[in-house]
């Protein structure tokens, strides 16, 4: 193991040279080399190759590559060694190296557009999630298509169900807004009548009621108007046809002309006529006249002879009122003529609302704002909405939460092909650090120091680089502010920083692996990110175990001691990897309950859990072979069902 340490100490301190300027040896080429200016590459493990990344997805240590491509027209007639240079003026110690290399990568050799849409989930109806998601159809087309699927057409009836019930049957208010299940809850009263008349659509028990009244001896019919006498034609008549009728005062004189008596009426010149030119006529006094007028002119005459005067002076037809009481009935108020038939003996249902009796159902619920209903009724059953317009609401309700879950977009898509390039390759310093770091300089390529001294100086084919290195995972909000809790996955990035209220029992789950429950309060960020990477290097001197790793990357220190929970079989044990090998750890013990080791620590480092028990760095520095106080029994193990876990601990 000692020989491998100074190996890597060794190869440590040939990489460490790092200037603000560099000029390293690079690949022999035919061509010149220019950039191509696409953007960031990144090595992918995974497909062996380098491919398009974006400027924040470099972590520290990462390689950064930048294409170039052969310029056919600047050909040189040997092969040359080309280099990069590069002034950094922002993050240049961050900069390890800088180099040509000639690498396969998936380089870009195209871009186009494409529509692309994804399903959030933000919408509660549908249930949809659907990631991005690439499709030829316009975005009115594609609506079409989900509104055709069986989970928008099942989301219209869970909406209509959720909020109405459908084939309701009763009465409601005209304006829709009022639901009533039966006529008792309008109310309106029915019941049956023997007896009685119909007039209007109402029901009357008599003609009083009705405001009817039987034609009488000697009455009178003026212009389908009745009258029960002569007098009451003439105040009542003759006012509905705009004439001014009035009967005299007690003790008022009137004179009639001796000539008009016969005739049964008389002139008088003015109302205050004098004795002097009232000579010539018979002065009467107390006689039963009556006044009328027509017009400026002013009528005396003896209620007898009434009717010619109606007759004659007003050409009005009296008729002998008598005549009509056959077939009519008289309305009180008005006067009107009623034909029989128009208010006919009635017996049947009756409906009574607010106190007034129809002889139809229909008028009964008019004089209501009623009217009889079929169709949906809200939950609470006091809103009545027609079947379209439930239809059409439910589907403004639906298309809403489709509009708020569909994202549609046309994306530029880069179409890339693996082949060899050139590349500049930009070697960053590995660090666990919580904070982002800006690399911005420009960069060069040449053939020798001189030549790209040139370039430096005047040439524009330049590269202007500006990147960030960054252990946070871009885009996670769950890590930004944390109060209670988060969750992080082997390889994931996971700089958190904790809200000024964070929990004194701040809780972190790592994955199936591990847990750590801390006080957070006033803690600044940590890199919390981990892996389960196996260490070829520790396990070589423990050929004979079968070892699983738990590797907390950043080696996070907590201002306050926590409780880091490993889960391991009971069989198991547990040391702290070091780079001199196993080293117990004091206080470890086995908690059956939890089904994992219980450490209590600020520092989380990298952990070894073995099936076997190793030999630790204590042993080989002291030559014993364990250390009996950890051993189950003794007296410093951990009462209860903890079992201690021999020479490990901290």
């Amino acid at each position: 193991m000692k020989a491998k340490r100074l190996t890597a100490l060794a190869l440590a301190a040939l990489m460490a040279a790092s200037t603000t300027s560099v000029a390293l040896a690079g690949e022999r080429v035919d061509a010149d080399l220019d950039f191509v200016n696409d953007g960031y590459y990144k090595y992918n493990s995974d497909t062996n190759r380098l491919e398009s990344a974006k400027r924040d997805e470099f972590q520290p240590g990462d390689d950064v590559y930048l294409r170039l491509k052969e310029d056919p027209s600047d050909t040189f007639s040997n092969k040359k060694t080309y280099n990069a240079y590069a002034d950094w003026t922002i993050g240049d110690s961050w900069v390890k190296d800088i180099d040509v290399v000639y690498r396969k990568g998936d380089v870009i050799t195209s871009t186009s557009t494409k529509n692309y849409y994804s399903i959030t989930g933000v919408g509660t109806l549908l249930g949809w999630n659907v990631s991005s998601t690439e499709t030829t159809k316009s975005q009115e087309d594609l609506k079409t298509e989900l509104k055709n699927n069986e989970k928008y057409k099942k989301a219209i009836s869970d909406y209509k169900a959720a909020n109405y019930h459908a084939n309701q049957s009763g009465y409601a208010s005209k304006s829709g807004t009022t639901f009533y299940a039966d006529l008792q809850a309008a109310q309106i009263t029915e019941s049956n009548k023997d007896s009685g008349i119909s007039y209007n659509g109402k029901y009357y028990a008599t003609l009083e009621e009705a405001g009817l009244g039987e034609f009488v001896e000697n009455s009178y019919v003026m212009e389908n108007h009745y009258y029960a006498d002569i007098q009451a034609v003439l105040t009542n008549g003759l006012q509905m046809t705009e004439y001014k009728v009035a009967t005299p005062d007690a003790g008022d004189e009137f004179y009639i002309k001796e000539s008009d008596v016969a005739d049964g009426y008389g002139i008088a010149a003015t109302e205050s006529k004098d004795e002097t030119t009232a000579k010539a006529s018979e002065k009467l006094s107390g006689v039963e006249v009556i006044r009328v007028k027509k017009g400026d002119q002013l009528y005396w005459l003896k209620k007898d002879n009434a009717i010619a005067f109606v007759n004659t002076v007003f050409s009005k037809t009296l008729e002998n009122g008598s005549t009509y009481s056959g077939t009519n009935y008289w309305n009180k108020t008005t006067f009107d003529l009623v034909a029989k038939t128009s208010a006919p003996a009635w017996n049947g249902v009756v409906y009574t609302y607010n106190g007034v009796s129809y002889t139809s159902k229909t008028d009964a619920l008019d004089a209501a704002g009623i009217r009889e209903y079929t169709g949906y009724v809200n939950k609470d059953k006091t809103n009545t909405v027609a079947d379209n317009e439930v239809e059409t609401q439910a589907a403004a309700v639906v298309n809403a939460d489709l509009d708020k879950s569909v994202k549609y977009e046309t994306k530029n898509v880069t179409n890339t092909q693996p082949q060899y390039e050139y590349w500049v390759k930009i070697t960053t310093k590995d660090s666990a650090t919580t904070k982002d770091i800006d690399i911005v300089g420009s960069i060069w390529v040449g053939t020798s120091k001189s030549s790209a001294k040139k370039e430096k100086d005047g040439s524009e084919d330049k590269f202007r680089a500006d990147f960030t290195l960054t252990n946070s995972d871009p885009g996670n909000d769950d890590y930004d502010e944390a109060t209670d809790y988060v969750s992080i996955e082997p390889g994931e990035r996971a700089v958190v920083s904790f809200a000024d209220d964070a929990s004194d029992e701040f809780e972190v789950e790592f994955g199936d692996d591990a847990r750590f429950v801390f006080n957070a309060r006033g803690q600044g960020k940590l890199n919390l990110a981990y892996n389960t990477k196996y260490n070829k290097d520790f396990a070589y001197d423990y050929d004979d175990a079968n070892i699983d790793f738990i590797n907390f990357e950043g080696e996070p220190t907590t201002n306050r001691t926590g409780t880091l929970y490993i889960y391991a079989d009971e069989d198991s044990y547990i040391y702290e990897v070091t780079s001199k090998g196993a080293k117990k750890i004091n206080g470890a013990y086995y908690d059956d309950d939890e089904e994992a080791w219980v450490i209590r620590t600020r520092n989380l480092t990298s952990y070894a859990i073995s099936d076997k028990k190793l030999k630790t760095v204590d042993q080989m520095d002291n030559g014993s072979s364990s250390n009996s106080s950890n051993k189950p029994g003794s007296s410093n193990n951990k009462p209860g069902n903890g079992k201690p876990n021999p020479d490990t601990g901290r």
